[in-house]
């Protein structure tokens, strides 16, 4: 079987919604996901209700991404890759590098993130971001690099403490997934 069948397969299996998550990111082995809106699901909630700014938001996202797996359509993956795409305090929007440590917040003051973006979004991640604004959780898209997942970040109570200009629900940005072949 092809790669690009595997993948259209993997994107299949997702959109019939046959799919569930299995395990949470606060059991004590590591998640095992069956779902894109499940994994991501983790990452936000890890992001999130992580203590503090700086290196102890984004440890609980590196644990996940080192030790979760997700199986679709019979086939393991894991996150071969995250990034940030920053709309709350961005305008236009911008993508942070990936290894987590370039979007990380501030670790002094109130600043958002350091000026540390990658790039622009670019004109699909721009349709993306709009479908996730409507309320959709996760959109999964293959290019050539293989499977993305690009999942939304809302904001919560905790979230409005620094995002003062929104409200509870509001799109802050996103999460891009790189999702690879699992290492057996």
């Amino acid at each position: 079987m092809g790669r690009n069948t595997v993948w259209i397969g993997l994107l299949g299996a997702l959109m019939l919604g046959a799919l569930s998550v299995t395990a949470k990111s606060s059991d004590a082995s590591p998640p095992v996901w069956t779902s894109l809106e499940g994994m991501h699901a983790d990452y936000v909630r890890a992001f999130v209700e992580s203590d503090g700014f700086g290196k102890a938001r984004i440890t609980p996202m590196m644990r996940l991404m080192h030790s979760g797996r997700l199986t679709l359509d019979d086939k393991p993956l894991h996150v071969g890759d995250v990034q940030l795409i920053g709309i709350a305090k961005h305008d236009p929007p911008v993508v942070y590098a990936s290894g987590f440590m370039a979007f990380q917040h501030a670790d002094t003051d109130e600043s958002f993130l350091p000026m540390r973006a990658s790039r622009s979004v670019d004109g699909q991640e721009r349709l993306i971001l709009r479908t996730l604004e409507k309320e959709q959780e996760v959109v999964a898209r293959t290019d050539a690099s293989g499977l993305k997942a690009y999942g939304a970040i809302r904001a919560t109570t905790a979230c409005l403490e620094c995002h003062r200009s929104k409200r509870e629900g509001d799109l802050l940005g996103a999460f891009v997934y790189r999702l690879e072949p699992a290492r057996e």
